[in-house]
């Protein structure tokens, strides 16, 4: 209280990672916000109420998601987390969600 920042435990589970070089692409949902982590290929979300981080492993589709070959991007679909991965170099139209 008194409008002052304070540590939060336990903290970010990445130590060394640049979580906030994708913060512009986050997604806030069902009382959390959710971003990418290309270093880890997870998704991290934050609860607001409890003030806890939690991993999110990404679903089995058929391959491990290349950052610099693709493009991922976390979108909310009818309250529901969605990932969307698509190959930017060789982009034909087609995406995997």
């Amino acid at each position: 209280s008194g409008g002052s920042w304070r540590t939060i435990h336990p903290g970010f589970p990445f130590v060394g990672c640049d979580w906030l070089s994708n913060s512009s692409k986050s997604v806030c949902l069902n009382g959390a916000i959710h971003w990418f982590l290309e270093a880890k290929n997870v998704i991290v979300a934050f609860d607001l109420k409890d003030e806890n981080f939690y991993v999110i492993l990404l679903p089995n589709h058929g391959g491990v998601v290349q950052p610099r070959l693709s493009e991922t991007v976390l979108i909310q679909v009818n309250g529901f987390l969605a990932v969307i991965c698509y190959d930017y170099p060789h982009f034909s139209g087609k995406m995997e969600m």
